[in-house]
């Protein structure tokens, strides 16, 4: 992934210092119009979205498709589900079908957000056999960074397997 492709405008993610970013790609076997679906989709979020043993509350869900749009709910642990995580972001920029990008504000110890913001960028690039999704996030502690790669490489096992699922 380049740092700041001319087709797409600059955004506030592009001036995090790079320590304080991460970075992950991965290739799924899949149109990117269909893993944007599932990107935006209310009904397929839930079946796919965090880490291994967590989930997506349905009726937490909101999600408004478009730049400035909410994209907030709740995730619960699956064994434990007194343990959750609540996520509060807007869409920040949308292109459909090829980037999306999400500021989450940080939740405070009593769940509600705060004024720290997180960047997402998700950006879906056409291959041979499928397309290459590329994340870039920050600002984060470089101590957190792998954590989070690990929560999303999770998250995009579900993905695919879903993927897989609706093909059969």
């Amino acid at each position: 992934m380049t740092e700041n492709p001319s087709d797409r405008p600059s955004s506030d993610l592009d001036r995090v210092p790079a320590e304080q970013r991460w970075r992950l790609h991965r290739v799924l076997p899949h149109p990117s119009s269909r893993i944007y679906q599932a990107l935006m989709d209310p009904e397929l979020l839930p079946h796919w979205y965090g880490p291994q043993g967590w989930s997506v509350h349905p009726e937490s869900l909101e999600l408004d498709p478009r730049p400035g749009g909410i994209r907030r709910f709740a995730m619960v642990m699956d064994d434990d589900p007194q343990m959750g995580a609540p996520s509060h972001g807007r869409h920040a920029a949308i292109v459909p079908e090829e980037m999306l990008e999400i500021q989450e504000a940080l939740p405070g110890p009593d769940g509600e957000p705060t004024e720290h913001l997180i960047l997402l960028r998700i950006e879906l690039v056409p291959v041979d056999g499928g397309t290459r999704i590329e994340l870039l996030q920050g600002p984060l502690p470089k101590e957190v960074h792998a954590t989070a790669k690990g929560a999303w490489d999770s998250s995009l096992d579900r993905l695919r397997a879903l993927l897989d699922s609706r093909e059969s």
